[in-house]
């Protein structure tokens, strides 16, 4: 297995893969570690009481760890639906729904906005970057799902989608109130795993 320098940049992250060998066992430690990360800020959104109907993916995390090896497509397909609802339909701008109608959509999202208008700390930045952060969960499904194919590809494709693209502004954000750059600490806690 390859060995990082301790110089912990997205750049190091893509080097530390391609010198490494990852299986699809290491793939979804990998994949556990962002979830983990995650976890806290995609909770924000989902504890209010608006978002009640998707409450559902608050069990994300323990069903991935519980299940890590043996994932049902069902679950995560049902997974999916409720970030593509809550994240395109409710905070997005989507117009397609799935799981529930137009009319139902819209009611919950004046709720949501509503409940948010006097939020705070980093509660306020989760709501701002719902969209973000509920697709930055959509792909961490996707990603668990079709891991077993080229496994090295698919983690430089996610890790460009959440740390290039959807979670910047956020981890920007959450930096300047918290003084923690969630990518950067998430990137630490990978080239470890890598290398441990």
């Amino acid at each position: 297995m390859g060995n990082c320098l301790e110089k912990n940049t997205y750049t190091e992250l893509i080097e530390c893969i391609e010198n490494s060998d990852i299986n699809a066992t290491k793939a979804r430690s990998l994949g556990v570690i962002i979830l983990r990360r995650l976890e806290k800020y995609y909770r924000h959104i989902l504890e209010l009481n608006s978002m009640e109907p998707f409450s559902e993916l608050l069990m994300l995390r323990s069903y991935i760890e519980e299940n890590i090896d043996n994932l049902d497509a069902d679950v995560l397909n049902r997974y999916i639906a409720l970030c593509n609802e809550t994240g395109g339909a409710v905070v997005g701008e989507a117009d397609e729904t799935e799981l529930l109608t137009e009319e139902e959509i819209l009611l919950i999202s004046e709720k949501y906005y509503e409940e948010i208008q006097e939020a705070e700390g980093e509660c306020r930045i989760s709501y701002e970057y719902a969209y973000c952060i509920m697709g930055a969960l959509y792909y961490l499904i996707n990603y668990f799902w079709l891991i077993e194919d080229s496994i090295k590809e698919r983690l430089r494709n996610l890790l460009s989608c959440l740390f290039e693209e959807y979670l910047v502004d956020f981890s920007e954000e959450l930096a300047d109130l918290t003084n923690e750059d969630f990518i950067e600490l998430t990137i630490d806690l990978l080239i470890d795993e890598i290398n441990g």
